[in-house]
């Protein structure tokens, strides 16, 4: 396969990076193992940087290594899902590095991998990592039919890793969104398992930020993707019977045919120290440099926001109106009228029901709150539509 380019690269977004785990921390063996490329145990290809380690095996298993000390050892990280099972083993065929200069993130390393399986499947990773972004990198795996007959597909799994159990327990972060509204963060339990799948998984109710996260006292692993739009993929988090897995994978039939190629989505993987803000951050950075920039929010974006939503969906509107005052006195300056004054999500017409007027009844209610010297901002989820709406 052609070598991949920088939308093919694996980045590992590392969680406390420079920081805490900058090369003067290193152990002198192994930063100097880092600068001359030095050999790491068992491993027939490396990719590295001052913070971070990935190395690669003749099966393309590969193991983490933070500040010379594995974290995991080899494992089927990257595998094509069949319809009969996993294909986790591939024969290393060859690998290579390259400097490499991106226009948005600057001069880096790539390292690509390539293996061949029992099934004639070609596999080629691809890891990059960015001086200026230490510890961080991006990965995509390309997957060939080289044999002559096609192949059913389940889907594939990237930055698949699990950490061993230690004192105190693991944590987990999520992203994603759920019906019963569950905390982001939680401990994780013996008997924790979440999809966090990035699709909608409510009528109403779906996405997220694309990144999971798992981290015990001493040392965390992140996951996600880094395209530049919504992709439905799941990042699954469960405790084992040994630790903690984490990973990204869509679950999509196809049929591979003889020649073609799959190629998977640009996935993150970071290992930090600390709790979820880390790789969070650092995901930040790295999707801004992709041009995903948020518009500066004007001050008075800050100021306190009372949610009617304590009404629920069948509030009345002079439940709002009698309690503006309240509010007020309390130094609130925003008063959110939530879901439940459009019909549905999608079209996003006026419930006359609630305002038989239409327009001059919401118009007379925004009017009262700025009488109340307070602003008058309105629910909406412009990526929602209810089954039975018309857009």
């Amino acid at each position: 396969m052609e070598p991949m380019g920088r939308r093919t690269v694996l980045k590992l977004v590392a969680g406390s990076v420079a920081g805490g785990m900058a090369m003067a921390l290193l152990p002198k063996a192994m930063a100097a193992a880092i600068r001359g490329g030095g050999a790491v145990a068992g491993a027939d290809a490396v990719a590295q940087d001052t913070v971070l380690t990935i190395a690669f095996d003749r099966k393309l298993h590969s193991s983490l290594l933070v500040k010379g000390g594995a974290i995991t050892p080899y494992q089927p990280s990257e595998s094509l899902l069949l319809a009969d099972g996993a294909l986790e083993d591939f024969t290393l065929a060859d690998h290579r590095e390259e400097a490499i200069r991106d226009p948005r993130h600057g001069a880096g390393r790539q390292l690509i991998v390539t293996g061949r399986s029992s099934r004639h499947v070609e596999k080629q990773v691809a890891v990059t990592f960015f001086d200026s972004l230490p510890g961080f990198a991006v990965l995509q795996t390309r997957y060939r039919n080289s044999g002559s007959a096609p192949l059913k597909v389940a889907g594939w799994r990237n930055a698949a890793h699990e950490l061993a159990d230690a004192p105190g327990g693991f944590w987990s972060f999520s992203g994603t969104t759920h019906t019963d509204r569950r905390d982001w963060v939680q401990p994780m339990g013996a008997d924790f398992d979440q999809r966090n799948k990035l699709s909608m998984d409510s009528s109403d109710y779906g996405g997220g930020t694309p990144v999971a996260n798992i981290w015990r006292r001493d040392v965390g692993l992140a996951v996600g993707h880094v395209e530049p739009v919504v992709r439905p993929l799941d990042l699954p988090v469960k405790k084992t019977a040994k630790g903690a897995h984490i990973a990204v994978e869509l679950m999509r039939e196809s049929t591979l045919a003889p020649g073609e190629t799959l190629i998977t989505e640009r996935t993150l993987l970071a290992v930090h120290s600390g709790d979820h803000y880390a790789p969070l951050q650092q995901y930040k950075t790295y999707m801004q440099a992709e041009g995903l920039v948020a518009p500066q929010a004007p001050e008075s974006a800050f100021a306190p926001i009372w949610c009617a939503w304590g009404y629920g969906r069948d509030f009345t509107i002079k439940q709002i109106l009698d309690t503006l005052p309240k509010a007020r006195d309390l130094g609130f300056e925003w008063v959110v009228m939530d879901d439940g004054w459009q019909t549905n999500e999608g079209d996003w017409r006026i419930d006359k029901r609630k305002f038989p007027r239409g327009d001059a009844d919401m118009r007379a209610f925004t009017a009262e709150v700025r009488r109340q010297r307070m602003r008058p901002p309105l629910w909406v989820a412009p990526l929602a539509a209810d089954p039975g709406s018309y857009v």
